[in-house]
């Protein structure tokens, strides 16, 4: 199923934090939204979720205007992760993932699918092993992992992620992208928010660069990850290079020493 925003601005108060934005996520895409802090990505994440209206342009879903979808409706098509869920009570991780079931149930008795999708998913999100622990005791990683588990089980078409490896370690960070690159050679279409370009470089099918709310590029990673549009969007010297075999791009910031230093 298409994602699509045309040309959608969002304002806070005087401020446009996205302004005119076109982006298209496809069936078998993971798009990586990246750009430095403030430049819209999450804004423009929350836009194409529903969770923001635009004041100017529109969102697709399908061809089907954002807005005309119910709420049960739209959570059968797409999940989101957002930067932070709050879960203040003392959930198992598995009653955390068996929340992402519940836009399938519709008051019915859970299908035998019900059990085997929160353990695929669990297994997926290495939360297996911490299955009856309480969500509120876990470390931050664990919990971001417990969530991933939850979009995961809601099984939707579309998948929009807000910084999904942030409080990960490196093991995790790869398993997640992992994970998530599965997700849209399956058809699924996924797109993340990513603040470590070499992430990016590495598992992203296309890249959508931001810059002070526009999108200043959109391609693939290795015309989008380039040292020139590095350097303008994040506003300080980068260098991008090829390593490794396969070849792969490395994406490193200078290290500018000061005057008497």
């Amino acid at each position: 199923m298409r994602l699509e925003a045309r040309g959608v601005t969002f304002r806070a108060g005087p401020f446009a934090l996205v302004r005119g934005a076109t982006v298209a996520v496809e069936p078998g895409e993971l798009v990586a939204v990246v750009g430095a802090n403030g430049a819209g990505k999450s804004t423009l994440l929350r836009l194409l979720a529903g969770d923001l209206r635009p004041a100017e342009g529109e969102v697709l879903l399908g061809g089907r205007p954002l807005g005309s979808f119910r709420a049960a409706e739209l959570a059968r098509l797409r999940s989101v992760l957002p930067q932070q869920s709050r879960i203040e009570f003392s959930f198992t991780v598995r009653q955390v993932v068996e929340m992402g079931r519940s836009p399938h149930l519709s008051g019915r008795a859970a299908p035998a699918s019900h059990a085997a999708a929160v353990e695929a998913a669990m297994r997926a999100a290495d939360v297996a092993a911490l299955a009856e622990r309480a969500y509120p005791g876990l470390s931050g990683g664990e919990q971001a992992r417990a969530c991933l588990a939850r979009v995961l089980a809601q099984e939707t078409p579309v998948v929009l992620l807000d910084e999904p490896t942030a409080a990960l370690d490196i093991r995790h960070q790869h398993q997640v992208l992992t994970v998530i690159r599965g997700l849209a050679a399956k058809g699924r279409a996924v797109l993340a928010v990513v603040h470590d370009l070499n992430l990016a470089a590495a598992y992203a099918t296309r890249v959508v660069a931001m810059h002070r709310g526009v999108i200043a590029a959109d391609g693939p990673p290795a015309e989008v990850l380039t040292a020139e549009v590095l350097s303008r969007i994040y506003e300080h010297p980068v260098e991008v290079v090829r390593a490794g075999s396969p070849e792969r791009l490395v994406v490193l910031p200078r290290h500018e020493v000061a005057a008497g230093a």
